[in-house]
């Protein structure tokens, strides 16, 4: 947004997950490099299926927006999911040593659901935030399961 100042540190959207959305329409929800602000954003674009054409339609507020997640939709709930890394402290803008699971109705607002990993060390934030990381996360819905693979960095 052109409110931001300083403006982000080479601002761009990558690894994205094309996902209908509740309005049938398809969308492309991509992490978000927001260097220096902290990583809870996300960027929704929407797909012109007539045209081939991906268009801006919003950020959106998403813990754990700036590293790679994976969103998929729960066919018995409606909700869509996803294993993302939140960045709990401004101090630590790539911060990846906590994974929780979200949930949206609508790919817009995200509410948290429970807490999955976190670090257990006892190392002080400065050295958990650099030694632990839980991330790169896929993930399936298995019946009442959600069964998933961590790439995992523990203790270094």
């Amino acid at each position: 947004p052109e409110s931001w100042s300083p403006r982000p540190e080479n601002p761009g959207y990558l690894e994205g997950n094309m996902i209908e959305g509740p309005d049938g329409e398809i969308y492309d929800l991509l992490r978000f490099n927001s260097r220096p602000y902290p990583g809870n954003k996300a960027v929704l674009l929407r797909f012109d299926v007539a045209q081939n054409v991906l268009s801006f339609d919003s950020f959106v507020d998403l813990p754990g927006g700036h590293s790679k997640f994976v969103v998929r939709r729960d066919k018995v709930t409606g909700y869509y999911l996803t294993l993302a890394n939140p960045n709990t402290n401004e101090s630590y803008i790539d911060q990846r040593n906590i994974l929780k699971l979200y949930a949206s109705k609508d790919l817009r607002e995200w509410r948290e659901v429970v807490t999955l990993l976190e670090d257990d060390t006892g190392f002080a934030p400065d050295d958990s935030v650099r030694f632990t990381g839980f991330h790169y996360v896929d993930w399936r819905i298995d019946g009442n399961d959600i069964l998933y693979v961590v790439r995992t960095a523990y203790r270094g």
